[in-house]
């Protein structure tokens, strides 16, 4: 079966240098280009949005869900072309 590796980077803290330098990292893994693998542009960031929009009963996705989380979210949706 055809398949493709994708990095996601998840729980990414908010602040600080980390997803640079994970980034920088992975740029020059030679498993990485080995693997073919997609290291995604699209990152989740570390958010409380996720804990209280489960808590109440939704995912951040949720129109009622007023949070960054939702837009970080579909755009890793986006860019892995789920539908």
């Amino acid at each position: 079966h055809d398949f493709k590796l994708h990095i996601v980077f998840n729980r990414v803290p908010a602040r600080g240098g980390d997803l640079k330098d994970a980034r920088d990292a992975l740029a020059v893994n030679p498993k990485v280009a080995e693997l073919s693998a997609n290291v995604c542009r699209a990152v989740l960031v570390d958010r409380l949005a996720y804990a209280r929009s489960v808590g109440a009963g939704y995912v951040v996705t949720d129109p009622v869900v007023k949070d960054a989380a939702g837009n970080e979210f579909r755009a890793l949706i986006a860019e892995l072309n789920i539908v």
